[in-house]
């Protein structure tokens, strides 16, 4: 991934340094432009452009792609926190599923790659982008899998070996249940898939892990595909050993860390974690 100084035209390409990633500390290639200040009202505001690494979307050709950034088209209207979480994931591609691409126009970034059937993205968005080089894989509107379904395949054909989603749950349950269960497809082929939104990230657990946050956060547990048991969690207000785990008797909500980090383990089936970040 590379990135421009400019909020319009595109520069020379040259590699990005280990160091040269948006951030919210040290952000590198800064711009101003007036076109993202129409978009805040008036004002200018700073602008980051990241222009695609690969010459192809397709297999990755040699090439691992450790990082991947999916943007669906769920989720809040607050640039600031795209902003914040594509920095705090620090990607080497970003794919957009369809609709995404209008968080990823609205935060000034060029994706490497959009994916879907386009029924979300309108016209001119299209135009946008493909007169800046983003390639499309378009897929027809009738059809068996979901957009961000599609655009997780393809991050798996590009390399990936973790995936963020971004935008993933909304308004609609139907596609949030559905981006859910990617979680489990992403285990199937490998990935390591975290779902975030403002307010929660979500993940699955089919072994061991660790829960990173704030002394007094939330985490809620599901078994996710079946019964989950031999359930076990250290460092939270309720722990539990050897547990098991159903849908039709959920146990294991509004569980509490009692530090910075909970442990959790499950011997058999897998577990759904939601860790809110603001309760």
């Amino acid at each position: 991934m590379f990135l421009s100084g400019g909020g319009r035209g595109r520069e020379a390409r040259r590699p990005r340094k280990s160091h040269e990633f948006l951030s919210d500390k040290v952000p590198l290639r800064r711009s101003r432009s007036p076109e993202g200040g129409r978009d805040s009202g008036g004002d200018e505001t700073e602008r980051f452009t990241w222009f695609p690494a690969a010459d192809c979307p397709g297999e990755t050709q040699g090439r691992m792609k450790k990082r991947i950034v999916i943007i669906a088209g769920a989720g809040g209207d607050n640039p600031d926190w795209f902003r914040r979480e594509l920095a705090a994931a620090r990607p080497e591609v970003v794919i957009c599923a369809d609709g995404g691409a209008r968080h990823a126009r609205r935060i000034g970034v060029i994706p490497d790659l959009i994916v879907g059937d386009m029924d979300s993205l309108e016209a001119d968005l299209q135009g946008y982008f493909a007169t800046r080089g983003v390639p499309f894989i378009c897929h027809p509107p009738r059809k068996d899998e979901t957009d961000t379904w599609l655009a997780l395949e393809r991050a798996a054909a590009m390399g990936a070996a973790e995936v963020t989603i971004l935008g993933a749950m909304g308004q609609r349950l139907d596609h949030t249940l559905a981006n859910l269960g990617l979680l489990l497809l992403g285990r199937e082929m490998g990935l390591s898939v975290t779902l975030r939104d403002e307010d929660c990230e979500v993940f699955a657990v089919d072994g061991e892990a660790v829960v990173r946050g704030e002394k007094g956060q939330t985490v809620s547990l599901f078994p996710w595909a079946g019964d989950a048991r031999g359930v076990d969690l250290e460092g939270f207000e309720y722990p539990l050993t050897d547990a098991v785990l159903t849908m039709s008797r959920p146990r294991a909500i509004s569980n509490r860390l009692l530090e910075a980090t909970g442990s959790i383990g499950v011997k058999e089936g897998c577990l759904l974690v939601i860790h809110y970040l603001n309760i």
